[in-house]
């Protein structure tokens, strides 16, 4: 009997540690919070073994999965489309939607199981959106519906679900309104509503929460990006560099929010800091450097040269100097083998720009017409038109 007792005790003990609420667990809470701030300071290997410690503890839980899989998601991302990571991050995702089925159905983890399968298929959706997997992503995007609706309930409760209903409510307005040929399957989803959005938004980024970071990275992205709000944007992308000293790319964030806001001297600053650490690895000119190898990627450097380029040419009309740069955003997109993205369209449209200063009309207008018709233009498509009207300096 007292074996028997002690085998059952043991058993309950497991199954406490395998299945216990992560989100009423101040143990588990601390160290993933730990972990989560390695992510995006771009400690990857500290936030991997805090993650895998936790893995130990919690086995038959979705909560350590899911974290492994978004630490390499971000590591990957300073490298873009370059597999680097690619079979691990899905690897880790169906693992942690796996074990996420347990919670299906039990009440008690209702809360759990709503946020692990709403952001295990957020992320899938976007890994292989980035591949280029569009069907597989949009049947990943449609399994988050459910979970979203099921997830405004928490709202109040958790910071978390703050971020997943914000994001769902901002986009489900905007996205239709910006792209009317959308519309018509919109019916099948919950009704969207931009300033709720916005609200909750701000919320979840003013909580410590697990979804704090991603939320501000979003948040500083539509200020700056979609409603033009420059003041916002720079508070939160500088906040987001403060905080994270070793993310490059919330540095590169920063910089540009810096830009946007004519705050030339301290962006001009932080990017030419940013190319005098790309330039002193070896073998930067003539290889693709990926985020194996350093946190000043050949992709990142892509936005950084562009982003000098565009200070030289519109600060100092320094026309020459603003070419050397935008030339050099193309050879780091060339080197990254990345072949359609909307800073490629730029450079060549700020080329023309350049070439407009120096009084070589002809190559201007040859470098409009070429932006014209690259894939990704959205951004500059009237200003490359109004250009080739006109010489543009």
């Amino acid at each position: 009997m007292t074996k028997r007792f002690i085998l059952l005790l043991a058993a309950f003990l497991s199954l406490h540690i395998c299945f216990s609420q992560v989100f009423e667990d101040p143990a588990f809470d601390k160290d993933a919070q730990k972990g989560i701030e390695y992510i995006y300071n771009f400690e990857f290997d500290k936030a991997e073994s805090v993650f895998l410690s936790l893995k130990e503890k919690y086995p038959e839980h979705p909560a350590p999965y899911f974290f492994l899989a978004t630490n390499r998601w971000w590591q990957n991302y300073l490298s873009a489309k370059t597999p680097l990571f690619y079979g691990f991050i899905e690897s880790m995702i169906e693992k942690s939607l796996e074990l996420n089925e347990h919670f299906e159905g039990k009440p008690a983890y209702h809360m759990e199981y709503t946020y692990f399968q709403f952001m295990g298929n957020a992320l899938k959706a976007r890994v292989n959106s980035a591949q280029g997997n569009w069907w597989t992503a949009a049947n990943s995007a449609r399994k988050i519906i459910s979970p979203v609706k099921e997830g405004f309930q928490y709202v109040d409760t958790r910071a978390e679900f703050a971020f997943a209903s914000g994001i769902y409510h901002y986009y489900a307005e905007v996205y239709p309104r910006e792209y009317p040929i959308v519309k018509p399957f919109m019916g099948f989803f919950p009704e969207g509503n931009e300033a709720l959005g916005l609200r909750e938004l701000k919320m979840a980024a003013s909580k410590n929460n697990y979804a704090q970071a991603e939320c501000m990275f979003y948040l500083s992205y539509i200020y700056l990006e979609e409603r033009g709000d420059m003041v916002d944007g720079l508070h939160i992308s500088r906040k987001l560099a403060q905080r994270f000293p070793n993310n490059t790319w919330f540095l590169a964030d920063y910089a540009h929010a810096l830009l946007l806001n004519q705050e030339y001297t301290e962006a001009r600053k932080i990017l030419h800091q940013m190319v005098a650490r790309f330039e002193m690895q070896s073998g930067y000119k003539t290889q693709n450097i990926n985020s194996k190898q350093s946190l000043y990627t050949s992709h990142l450097m892509i936005k950084v040269y562009q982003y000098l380029g565009k200070i030289y040419l519109f600060k100092d009309s320094s026309y020459e100097r603003a070419l050397y740069f935008f030339e050099k955003s193309e050879s780091m997109a060339s080197l990254a083998k990345v072949t359609e993205d909307n800073l490629l369209a730029e450079d060549t449209y700020y080329k023309g720009r350049c070439y407009d200063g120096m009084g070589q009309r002809e190559k201007a207008i040859s470098h409009y017409r070429k932006a014209l018709d690259m894939d990704g233009n959205i951004y500059i498509r009237d200003d490359a038109k109004a250009c080739l009207k006109a010489a543009c300096k």
